[in-house]
C-alpha cells in the first residue's frame, strides 16, 4: 500500500500508471486516498469497512484535495461501519451522458458508433447501471457471435462505456474488466483488379451524385472515405490539400497533393463539397453503397475502404517507395514510427507529388481510357 503526504502539489503531479489503477493512501487520515487510472483520471476515495469497501468521493481538480478530505473525514469514515447506499443512475441516463462527453474528445464517427451499438444491442430499459451484470453483457454479445465485427464494436463501445461509468463514480468496478477483447474476423486483403476498378469507375460516372464523385475522389487519392465527405474548398491550395487533425484519424494535419483529376471533379459543388439538405457532411453510406452495387456488374463484392488498399497496392506496383506511400495515406506507423517519426520532420513534399503524378498517369492510361463518356 503506497502512503505519502497528500497536497495540492503531490496530487497533482501523482504519476500515472502503465496500466490498470492505482491508489495513492493519505498518510495523516486513514482509509483515505487518490485513485489514479491510465488515463490520466484522479478520483479521490474512501475505502469503509472490514470488507476495505471503496467509495469515490469526487475527481480532482473538480473537488479540492481539502474538501475531500473533510468529506471522507466527516461523512465516510466516520460512518464506515455503516453501508454507504451509491444513488442508483439509469443505464439509458448514463449512456446519454456518456455519449455527451465522447461528443467533447471523439470524432463524430466514434460517437454515431458508440451511440448506434449500444442503442441496438444494450437496450435495459430502466435498469440501473450497477445491476447489469457481467452475464447480462455476455449474453448480448453472443448473440452477436454470426456477425464477429459487430460483436467487437460492441464490446469496445461498451468497454468504453463501463470504464467513463467507473471513472464518474457511477460504479465501482466494470463488469466487462475481466473479459478479453472479443475476436474480430481475418483482415481484409481485398484488392480491385484493373479491370474492376474500370468498373466501379464507369459506374462512379453514370450518376451524377455525390456518392458516385466520392467514388471518383477515392480511387483517385486513396483517402478515407470519412476525410472526402468532409473536404472543403478552404482546405485546397491549389493542387495541395491540408486535411485538418479534426477529421484524420491520427489527430494530426496531413498535406498531400492531389490529382488534377480530383479538382475538375470538386469545380461543381459549393466550399463544402459534400454538405446534405441537413446541412451535415454526406452521410447514409450503407444505402448508397447498396443503390450503388445494384447497378454494377462483374465486379465481386468490395468495400470502400478496398478501394484505399487498392491505391496502395498500385502504388507499390508502380514503384513507390513505401515510405511515400505512408506519407500519402497519412500513416504514423511503419516507416514513420517510434524515432523517426520524432525527429524525421521532412515533407517528403516533391516525392509525394511525383507519385501522384505517375499514378494519375497510370489511372488516366488504364482506367479512365475505358471509362464511358
Amino acid at each position: 500500500m503506497s502512503k505519502i503526504n497528500l497536497t495540492d502539489i503531490s496530487v497533482s503531479k501523482l504519476p500515472i500508471p502503465e496500466k490498470g489503477q492505482k491508489t495513492y493512501f493519505d498518510a495523516s487520515t486513514a482509509g483515505f486516498g487518490v485513485r489514479v487510472s491510465q488515463g490520466g483520471t484522479k478520483t479521490f476515495v474512501a475505502v469503509l469497512g472490514k470488507n476495505r469497501t471503496y467509495r469515490a468521493i469526487g475527481r480532482y481538480p473538480n473537488i479540492s484535495l481539502k474538501n475531500a478530505r473533510q468529506e471522507a473525514k466527516h461523512q465516510l469514515l466516520a460512518q464506515s461501519s455503516m453501508p454507504l447506499e451509491r444513488p442508483a443512475v439509469r443505464h439509458s441516463e448514463a449512456v446519454e451522458r456518456f455519449l455527451e462527453a465522447c461528443a467533447h474528445k471523439n470524432k463524430p464517427r466514434t460517437v454515431y458508433d458508440y451511440n448506434r451499438v449500444i442503442n441496438r444491442h444494450f437496450e435495459y430499459g430502466t435498469k440501473s447501471v450497477n445491476s447489469i451484470s457481467r452475464s447480462d453483457v455476455v449474453s448480448r454479445l453472443n448473440k452477436l457471435n454470426h456477425t464477429p465485427s459487430e460483436k467487437h464494436h460492441a464490446f469496445v463501445a461498451m468497454r468504453a462505456y463501463f470504464n467513463w461509468c467507473v471513472n464518474e463514480g457511477i460504479i465501482d468496478t466494470s463488469p466487462v474488466a475481466a473479459l478479453s477483447p472479443t475476436s474480430t474476423s481475418k483482415p481484409r486483403e481485398r484488392i480491385l483488379t484493373t479491370d474492376e476498378l474500370i468498373k466501379v469507375y464507369n459506374n462512379a460516372t453514370e450518376t451524377d451524385g455525390m456518392f458516385e464523385t466520392i467514388v471518383q475522389i477515392l480511387i483517385l487519392t486513396g483517402l478515407r472515405r470519412s476525410e472526402v465527405s468532409a473536404l472543403h474548398r478552404d482546405w485546397f491550395e491549389g493542387n495541395i490539400l491540408t486535411l485538418p487533425e479534426t477529421i484524420t484519424k491520427n489527430r494530426r494535419n496531413c498535406t498531400v497533393p492531389v490529382p488534377g483529376t480530383v479538382l475538375v471533379l470538386i469545380q461543381q459543388y459549393p466550399d463544402q463539397f459534400f454538405e446534405n439538405d441537413k446541412g451535415t457532411t454526406f452521410c447514409g453510406w450503407g444505402k448508397a453503397k447498396a443503390r450503388f452495387d445494384k447497378r454494377l456488374e462483374g465486379v465481386a463484392s468490395f468495400t470502400l475502404h478496398d478501394l484505399r488498399r487498392t491505391y496502395s497496392s498500385v502504388h507499390a506496383q508502380l514503384g513507390t517507395p513505401i515510405h511515400i506511400v505512408e506519407k500519402l495515406l497519412n500513416h504514423v506507423s511503419g516507416s514513420f514510427a517510434g524515432v523517426a517519426g520524432v525527429y524525421n520532420r521532412y515533407s517528403y513534399m516533391d516525392e509525394m507529388a511525383e507519385a501522384v503524378l505517375r499514378y494519375e498517369d497510370w489511372i488516366k492510361s488504364e482506367v479512365l481510357r475505358q471509362v464511358k463518356t
